[in-house]
């Protein structure tokens, strides 16, 4: 996506009584226009689709940006913390199928966007790991099968915003025609 698109696009996202952060504008519109799309081509309008969004609470924590975030913690709760996490682990063992579940939540990959955001990670990372590793490029996902629904921004490079997207094949042809998704971004691959 280029640099200026995406504070084209957060202008059509502004309302001064609940502002928006560019970092969330770009994850809202993927699953807007995924949810377009997808009703266009024959998903019952009643069908349910969530949205998770991954976020570093690093700094608000007061921990190290050199922690490399090993830990993702999403709560709605009001249960005592050990009740909660003894729940929880309970959930997690009755999981027929464990690759169905997300960091908040189980993920249904036909209707579900799991979205990542390091559009602004410059601000907290280092501008280099040193001379033998250099700059920050990439960043790392635990091995394991495809996540569709998946939607990555990537810090900006240069004049644009790498972003990488895991959808079905169909799903993914449908957002390439989208005229609106079209008008802010451009597909590469």
């Amino acid at each position: 996506m280029p640099v200026t698109s995406l504070s084209r696009l957060a202008k059509t996202a502004h309302d001064p009584s609940r502002p928006v952060a560019e970092d969330d504008v770009l994850p809202a519109f993927y699953w807007q226009r995924l949810c377009v799309v997808r009703l266009a081509r024959g998903m019952p309008a009643d069908t349910v689709s969530k949205t998770s969004r991954a976020i570093d609470g690093r700094m608000a924590l007061g921990i190290p940006v050199s922690y490399m975030g090993a830990h993702v913690y999403t709560a709605i709760t009001r249960l005592p913390l050990g009740q909660a996490i003894c729940s929880f682990a309970t959930f997690i063992a009755r999981q027929p199928d464990s690759s169905v579940l997300m960091y908040n939540d189980t993920h249904n990959g036909n209707t579900d966007v799991g979205a990542t955001s390091s559009l602004n990670t410059n601000q907290t990372l280092p501008p280099s790991w040193g001379p033998s590793l250099g700059p920050c490029r990439f960043f790392r996902r635990s091995i394991g099968a495809p996540i569709p629904g998946a939607f990555v921004v990537q810090p900006a490079e240069g004049l644009a915003i790498p972003v990488a997207v895991c959808l079905p094949q169909d799903d993914l042809e449908a957002l390439k025609k989208d005229s609106l998704w079209r008008q802010y971004t451009r597909c590469i691959g």
